[in-house]
């Protein structure tokens, strides 16, 4: 039996190699994109409540920063947490 072909392996729903590589790179880019905004929100969250402070202090002023910017607190400080670790882990489910 000879070795499959994988430009000619079809992706998902019939689509081609080629198209596949493409949306999964866009897929990355995207999500490149958004850990970015990820940490940008953390940097932003730093600004008001630095990383030596502790997440029970900082809740009152991470609470009011996104009551303004149309966030939660819950979501800045995971982002705080990424910004401070660069560690992805810290912003899944967001």
């Amino acid at each position: 039996m000879p070795p499959a072909d994988l430009h000619r392996v079809p992706g998902p729903d019939g689509m081609d190699v080629e198209a596949w590589r493409t949306v999964v790179a866009e897929g990355l880019d995207v999500q490149k994109r958004l850990r970015g905004g990820y940490r940008e929100l953390g940097l932003l969250a730093l600004r008001v409540a630095p990383g030596y402070v502790s997440d029970h202090d900082a809740e009152a002023v991470l609470h009011l920063l996104g009551e303004e910017i149309g966030s939660t607190y819950d979501e800045l400080l995971a982002c705080r947490r990424y910004a401070l670790t660069g560690d992805a882990r810290a912003v899944e489910g967001l």
